[in-house]
């Protein structure tokens, strides 16, 4: 049986989505009931939801608004398929973690061709494997774009990657992303960001597979847009130059209001 991945969305109205793509074990097929991802704390598929989820076909276009995603079974947490074109879209802070400590899990997964997936928003997501990658890329592009990231494991450094032979295409551009590796690709495109850390790491190709060396660091790669200030300096903790606005982190410089990429908000 053909199955359909459910996805309720903010308005009352339920979308049924013939799309290539799952979410942390959303997998029902045409008889069961629709599982409301959007009514709070539910558990489907061995995964714990709470905030919301939707998607819109005409755009084919993904929202994490503030969700938070456990997920304890096998199988990856959210895989993509041959052929899909995907954007998920970031409002407030989302998760994706997986605490199985017994299985290999991948978090985002790309494994098939011809995948295009843009991750975006004003919003941030992190995706969290036990201790295999949070974002394997075997295929396809991916993009992350004018957002803020975080792709670790909770006992290893995998990162983006892929675990047998050369994976997909990533390109970063004006984003922020923190990993603990970026390896095993083919073509890695960084636009309007640096890689402040480690030290003098550098985008390289070995034979074709590309990577972000670290040249020995043991921490992690960080990458940043390009803003008008330097972020670093600014003490995030400190409440009085750090506000949360429509789900948005908002930061306040020399009197001026700024995003989380460093955009000036008016």
């Amino acid at each position: 049986m053909k199955k359909i991945f459910l996805l309720c969305a903010l308005c009352a109205s339920t979308l049924m989505v013939h799309a290539a793509f799952s979410l942390a074990g959303y997998y029902v097929d045409g008889s069961e009931d629709v599982a409301d991802i959007s009514a709070g704390i539910i558990t489907v598929g061995n995964a714990t939801v709470t905030g919301a989820i939707s998607y819109q076909a005409a755009t084919k276009t993904l929202t994490l608004n503030n969700a938070h995603v456990t997920y304890t079974t096998s199988g990856s947490m959210f895989l993509i398929y041959p052929h899909t074109e995907l954007t998920i879209q970031l409002i407030g802070d989302n998760e994706l973690i997986s605490n199985n400590e017994e299985e290999y899990i991948n978090g985002l997964e790309m494994r098939g061709s011809g995948e295009q997936v843009t991750i975006t928003g004003g919003g941030s997501l992190t995706i969290e494997s036990y201790k295999w990658y949070p974002v394997c890329l075997g295929a396809g592009v991916l993009t992350v774009s004018n957002t803020t990231v975080d792709f670790h494991s909770t006992i290893s450094n995998w990162g983006i990657g892929y675990n047998s032979g050369i994976g997909g295409q990533l390109v970063i551009g004006n984003a922020n992303l923190t990993t603990p590796d970026v390896s095993s690709l083919s073509a890695i495109t960084l636009t309007n960001c640096d890689i402040i850390q480690p030290a003098g790491a550098e985008v390289v190709n070995n034979e074709g597979a590309w990577k972000i060396d670290k040249h020995g660091s043991s921490g992690n790669i960080t990458i940043q847009a390009n803003l008008p200030f330097d972020v670093t300096a600014i003490s995030f903790p400190n409440k009085a130059n750090k506000h949360i606005v429509n789900g948005q982190l908002v930061i306040e410089k020399n009197g001026k209001l700024y995003n989380a990429l460093g955009a000036e908000m008016k």
